[in-house]
């Protein structure tokens, strides 16, 4: 099997799926995905390829997308996201894939989730619930990443507070506020900045940005 083939093939299996209320259950008999028998090193390059290009999930329905990211990001539904913190693949290569998570947010969280919320984690759909707790669920965490690895998820997180889309400030405020208790540095001053920045912010995502500050969050 060509690696183009091995690709078409792992993504009709991963979103060309009927929505479950657990994502898991689609994907522990599925031939498609149990069949490829992927390196860690080739899942991270799958995945970068998805979020480059988002013309390869233009067949897929947004809940089928986000669950689909369930899979690649939630360690409960899959075993990919620990791909991530293989130490066998080269840390340079494994920053890479962090930073290219910018990509979920240009490409498919702006596009796909409200971009106007009413309260935290207001957003309906599978899409708007991955987007809500990406950095809840993730592997990639400041208590067990090396210092580079958290850098370049905190540059993602400061690059979506900036993005006009709510779904994704709150996503990135969450995400912020769970590494501040795992002691990662900069973020209250970081956050601060940003709302000095941006005196039209709701109310809400205000006060969720002054908890967020302090580790706060849910």
């Amino acid at each position: 099997m060509s690696d183009n083939e091995q690709f078409d093939r792992w993504v009709k299996g991963i979103f060309d799926q009927p929505i479950h209320d657990y994502a898991g259950d689609i994907y522990d008999d599925n031939e498609l995905i149990r069949d490829l028998h992927a390196s860690d090193l080739v899942v991270l390059d799958f995945i970068d390829d998805v979020l480059i290009h988002p013309e390869r999930l233009a067949p897929y329905s947004s809940d089928q997308i986000g669950q689909g990211f369930d899979y690649f990001f939630c360690p409960s539904v899959s075993d990919i996201p620990h791909a991530y913190l293989n130490k066998e693949i080269p840390l340079l290569r494994r920053k890479a894939a962090v930073e290219n998570l910018r990509f979920l947010y240009s490409n498919y969280f702006e596009r796909l989730c409200s971009s106007w919320i009413m309260e935290v984690g207001g957003g309906k759909g599978q899409i708007a619930e991955i987007c809500y707790m990406l950095w809840d669920v993730f592997t990639v965490c400041p208590d067990h990443c090396e210092e580079e690895i958290v850098e370049a998820g905190i540059n993602v997180m400061r690059e979506a507070l900036y993005s006009e889309n709510l779904s994704c400030v709150v996503s990135a405020l969450h995400g912020l506020g769970h590494w501040k208790i795992f002691g990662a540095r900069g973020i209250t001053k970081m956050i601060f900045d940003w709302l000095c920045a941006r005196p039209d912010l709701p109310e809400f995502v205000v006060d969720y940005a002054q908890n967020a500050m302090h580790g706060h969050v849910q």
